[in-house]
């Protein structure tokens, strides 16, 4: 709804409106065809054992508001 509004409204520009129609539509063709991203290969990956541990900070789990 945001989006036809947008659309609607003329903040979204036909160039990108275009733009992002294609897009959808490669997306929407991946996932019915099981394609990468979307072929479950990324479930395997592990990081690689040498890189450094990512320390997040404190609070990094509080909604700020």
């Amino acid at each position: 709804m945001e989006y036809e509004n947008g659309v609607n409204s003329g903040g979204i520009t036909p160039e990108w409106r275009q733009a992002v129609e294609a897009a959808a539509t490669e997306v929407l063709a991946r996932i019915e065809q099981g394609r990468y991203p979307f072929d479950r290969s990324w479930l395997d990956w592990l990081p690689d054992a040498g890189w450094p541990r990512t320390i997040l900070p404190p609070g990094w789990d509080k909604v700020k508001g």
